[in-house]
């Protein structure tokens, strides 16, 4: 069953990331999804939405009931990346401002690789800059055909970051180098086929799929039942 560590980290945030995210647990506490929730926003986060995430991934640190957890976005779309409000404020604060806003990031990035349990991250549309950042940390990465994946701050002369100089250097050889000076944008199953992805499914299967992993079916089984043709 779920701890009582762990529903009181989970009370501490609940009301103040509402309009962030949400933090779903089924009934035994096995298994978590976390849903970025800004759908009006394109699920783009902030440094309240960034926050928020590095203390939820830190409470299934210790969760060791806990088997599989799930990162997906609601309203069709994973995420757009950074809030662009967020980044134009960003421009006037001092260079140490913008160094410990920087950690705070990389720092929830590290928790949400270090979780122990199982993450299937189930990218529906938009994964771009710190959205594919996010989605690159699960052992289990699923794609739709609507996905949509790219590092689009290249375009106007930003560095690729969001964690990329970790996942990209680990792209077959060549790709890395590509997306980060292109920004090239990926599509559905070519995910799959370059290293950001490990599996796809249909859209209209993404239900499915989440649900025969909670019943506690093989993972294999059930990413081979919803695989997209």
């Amino acid at each position: 069953t779920m701890t009582n560590a762990m529903q009181a980290k989970r009370r501490a945030f609940k009301d103040h990331t509402a309009a962030h995210f949400r933090f779903d647990t089924d009934a035994d506490g096995r298994v978590a999804t976390l849903t970025l929730n800004r759908p009006d926003k394109k699920n783009a986060f902030d440094a309240a939405t960034i926050a928020a995430l590095h203390e939820a991934f830190e409470s299934l640190h210790g969760a060791d009931h806990v088997r599989v957890v799930f990162v997906r976005g609601a309203g069709g779309t994973f995420s757009a990346g950074a809030d662009l409000g967020w980044m134009a404020d960003a421009a006037g604060w001092s260079e140490s401002d913008n160094r410990d806003d920087a950690m705070n990031l990389a720092k929830m990035l590290k928790a949400l690789h270090d979780i122990p349990a199982l993450t299937v991250a189930l990218v529906e549309g938009a994964a771009m800059g710190g959205g594919l950042g996010i989605s690159v940390h699960g052992e289990v990465r699923v794609v739709t055909e609507k996905a949509l994946i790219a590092m689009p701050e290249t375009a106007i002369g930003f560095f690729p970051d969001i964690g990329s100089t970790y996942f990209l250097p680990r792209l077959p050889v060549g790709v890395g180098m590509w997306l980060g000076l292109t920004g090239a944008r990926i599509r559905g199953t070519q995910a799959v086929e370059i290293g950001l992805a490990t599996h796809s499914v249909a859209s209209s299967s993404v239900g499915d799929l989440a649900a025969a992993i909670r019943s506690g079916q093989p993972l294999g089984q059930a990413l081979s039942s919803c695989a997209a043709a």
